[in-house]
């Protein structure tokens, strides 16, 4: 999966291998996570993003800020499913999903 993350001045590209992760701040203990610091409005755990019968998903987890798909608050709405373009917004972060396929390796530029 290939997701465009933009933080105040900032965009980086980040390529998921994984098929389930968390988006969120990183922190001891944390599960697979894709980490969005420094975006403090975001909450450690923030929401979910998986793969279920060839389709991906994205659930909030109870996050203080909640998490916008496509400008609508999913925020106890249980799962969502995410297509190539669209825009989620947790915290001050925005991120634009343009690609759902599998990579074979996680790379991530910097802010």
């Amino acid at each position: 999966m290939r997701i465009i993350c933009s933080y105040r001045d900032s965009e980086r590209t980040l390529e998921m291998a994984h098929n389930d992760f968390v988006l969120g701040r990183d922190h001891e203990n944390s599960p697979l996570l894709l980490d969005l610091s420094p975006d403090m409005k975001i909450s450690r755990v923030h929401a979910r993003v998986w793969k279920e019968d060839n389709l991906y998903w994205i659930e909030d987890h109870h996050s203080f800020h909640g998490t916008l798909l496509n400008d609508v608050e999913i925020k106890g709405m249980g799962k969502q499913m995410i297509h190539p373009d669209d825009l989620i917004v947790v915290g001050e972060t925005t991120l634009r999903v343009e690609s759902l396929r599998s990579t074979d390796a996680f790379a991530q530029t910097n802010y």
